[in-house]
C-alpha cells in the first residue's frame, strides 16, 4: 500500500520511530522493510549509522531513496551506542517515540496496536506489545518473557523497572 492508499491512517499523530544502527547489513533490509509496511501510515523511519562497515550504510540509502518518510543520519566515526541513539532524539519531530533496532521485525501492526493504546488512556505512557525471539535463521523461538506494569510506582521505580 502506498502513502496515497489509506488517506485516514494520516488522521493520527506523527510516531518517529528511531533505528541506530551499526553494522547490521544482514538484517537491515528485513527491518526497514517491516517499517515501512506498517499499517499506521503517519511515520517518520530515522535512521542513524554509527558509521558501519559492513554495507549497512548502503541499504540504509537504497530504502531513503525510495521511500520520504525514512531520514538518515551517518556518524563521521563510531560515537557509541548512546551519542547515536541522542542522534535519533534530535531528529525526531513525532508526537510519540518509538525505538527499533537494526534487527527487529515488526507485525505490520505493530505501531497501530501501539498508538491505540496510548490514544485510550492519556496517564498510560509507555506502549509495548509482546515479542518473540528470532534465531538467525527467521525461526520463532519463543515470547520474551516481560512485566512492564509500572502502575502505582514512583518516577524513579518506574525509570528502573523499564531499564531493566
Amino acid at each position: 500500500m502506498s502513502m496515497s492508499d489509506n488517506s485516514a491512517a494520516h488522521d493520527g499523530p506523527l510516531v518517529s520511530i528511531g533505528v541506530p544502527v551499526f553494522n547490521e547489513s544482514r538484517f537491515i533490509r528485513s527491518a526497514l522493510g517491516s517499517l515501512v509496511n506498517q499499517t499506521y501510515r503517519n511515520i517518520e523511519i530515522l535512521v542513524s549509522d554509527n558509521c558501519s562497515t559492513d554495507g549497512t550504510w548502503e541499504i540504509i540509502q537504497e530504502f531513503a531513496a525510495r521511500d520520504p518518510r525514512i531520514k538518515t543520519h551517518r556518524q563521521p566515526r563510531n560515537v557509541g551506542m548512546m551519542k547515536n541513539g541522542e542522534t535519533i532524539l534530535q531528529m525526531a519531530k513525532g508526537e510519540f517515540i518509538m525505538g527499533a533496532s537494526g534487527n527487529d521485525y515488526w507485525c505490520p501492526s505493530f505501531v497501530s496496536a501501539c498508538i491505540a493504546e496510548l490514544l485510550k488512556d492519556p496517564s498510560v505512557v509507555l506502549a509495548y506489545p509482546k515479542a518473540v525471539y528470532i534465531d538467525l535463521e527467521g525461526n520463532a523461538t519463543g515470547p520474551i518473557p516481560t512485566n512492564l506494569d509500572t502502575r502505582g510506582m514512583g518516577v524513579v521505580s518506574r525509570v528502573n523497572v523499564i531499564l531493566w
